[in-house]
């Protein structure tokens, strides 16, 4: 019931999330609304703000209904349903909210064009470049520093070497997100050119927050499950406390940086402002064969997308398809992984612990001790690797006994606890009726 009630408090809020996101949408930025762009009179237009209203009833609907289907999910048992479940819900709450978006920015275009507020032709505008701020970016080393820590327990700590290099690339990449994945491209709204500035330093400042507290968020997580690797309530309290901080600061920034917008841009739109409308398709699109580069910053924000009318923009959203749709699929794949096959094979010289197709392979004459449990230990913690209903496997610390590999499916013992001259213990068992005990039986006759 922990797992399950954690997993509902760690997704159950992202419908809420989308809501107000998708509601911040009808609020004018950069004279933008629902992504698109609209003269300064369209803001007390009736037919806008009817439009406006109406969308922000069906997202609240449709997120209320999302938000309300995950309360039965707090009494699923199995974890490859559970997790099927889970994951076809954030296939619709990515999804499902978008088509009163996508309608409603359509809506407004149409509006736009009927109203004769959509300019055919743009006048040349001239702005002094010089008076731009340069791009400042934030120290390498101050990345760097959060590089090395999350890689230090590898130091001291071999036994979930895995997880620490998933903390330490992760903060690489957060790094290289911070410095490459940015456009370094003005906010230019209007001819005003202090409010370019004062824009464009907004973002900038917002963006570098979010991934340098991203970084260091996942150095004091790798260190975490390091040195309270032995106290798991402790450490999973950590672990939760610095996941909130990093998906606040997150979520701050990003509304932060639009409230700031909105207010900056609150008297534009009244003489010539920029309309990129014609290369978002939908509001959700980014398509401009002119432009050259595959990244574009979000237009409200801090977030960045990509150009679709280049190739690689093309294959990435491929791939992010086929991730998308894939998700369903996760408890069919789980499933398959818990039901694999589990045995014991014990030849003259060697016992193999076989699952699926993966072994573990011990001498036999290394073998120092081998104990019969009916039972599982107590208390025993994962380091790294596997824990359902029937799959227990890869690396564990049990409490009184110390770390060991483990390879047995929980609901059926006995299970054989082996010791090995150079100090690793394996905990193993079998799906085979009686095969564990035959086993434990020709070791012992061994002895």
């Amino acid at each position: 019931m922990l797992f399950r009630l954690i997993l509902w408090l760690s997704l159950c809020w992202l419908s809420i999330l989308m809501y107000f996101l998708l509601r911040n949408e009808t609020k004018f930025k950069k004279n933008i609304v629902v992504e698109v762009t609209l003269p300064f009179e369209a803001r007390t237009d009736a037919n806008v703000m009817r439009l406006l209203e109406r969308f922000k009833q069906q997202i609240l609907w449709i997120n209320l209904v999302l938000f309300l289907v995950t309360i039965p999910f707090l009494f699923i048992d199995r974890i490859s349903l559970l997790m099927t479940a889970w994951m076809t819900w954030l296939l619709f709450v990515v999804l499902l909210p978008m088509v009163p978006y996508v309608r409603t920015n359509m809506a407004l275009k149409r509006m736009k064009l009927e109203r004769g507020w959509k300019k055919t032709r743009k006048p040349i505008q001239y702005v002094d470049l010089a008076a731009l701020p340069p791009a400042k970016w934030i120290s390498h080393w101050v990345f760097i520093l959060a590089i090395v820590i999350s890689f230090m327990p590898l130091l001291w700590d071999r036994e979930m070497i895995f997880l620490y290099l998933v903390f330490g690339f992760s903060t690489i990449f957060f790094w290289f997100g911070y410095r490459y994945l940015y456009r370094n491209k003005s906010e230019m709204v209007d001819q005003n050119v202090n409010l370019t500035r004062v824009l464009t330093q907004v973002r900038r400042y917002n963006w570098g927050i979010v991934w340098l507290v991203s970084a260091y968020g996942f150095a004091a997580m790798s260190l975490i499950f390091s040195l309270l690797k032995y106290h798991p309530i402790l450490q999973l309290a950590s672990i939760l406390l610095i996941t909130f901080a990093i998906t606040f600061v997150a979520i701050r920034a990003e509304f932060r940086t639009r409230r700031i917008q909105a207010r900056l841009t609150a008297e534009s739109g009244k003489y010539w402002y920029v309309d990129d409308d014609d290369y978002w398709i939908g509001g959700v699109v980014y398509y401009n064969p002119n432009d050259s580069r595959l990244l574009i910053n979000s237009r409200v924000g801090v977030n960045s997308t990509f150009n679709l009318a280049k190739t690689s923009g093309k294959v990435l959203a491929v791939l992010i398809a086929l991730l998308l749709l894939a998700m369903p699929f996760t408890g069919v794949f789980l499933k398959q992984t818990e039901s694999q096959s589990l045995s014991l094979e014990l030849t003259d010289r060697m016992l193999v612990a076989l699952r699926g197709r993966t072994k573990e392979t011990l001498e036999r004459s290394k073998i120092t001790d081998v104990t019969l449990l009916t039972e599982l230990p107590e208390h025993m913690t994962r380091n790294w690797g596997t824990a359902m209903d029937k799959l227990m496997s890869v690396s564990y610390f049990i409490k009184g006994i110390g770390s060991a590999k483990l390879s047995l499916d929980p609901t059926v013992p006995p299970f054989l606890l082996v010791c090995l001259e150079d100090g690793s213990r394996y905990l193993i068992g079998s799906r085979q009726s009686g095969e564990a005990e035959a086993v434990y039986q020709q070791l012992k006759l061994q002895e």
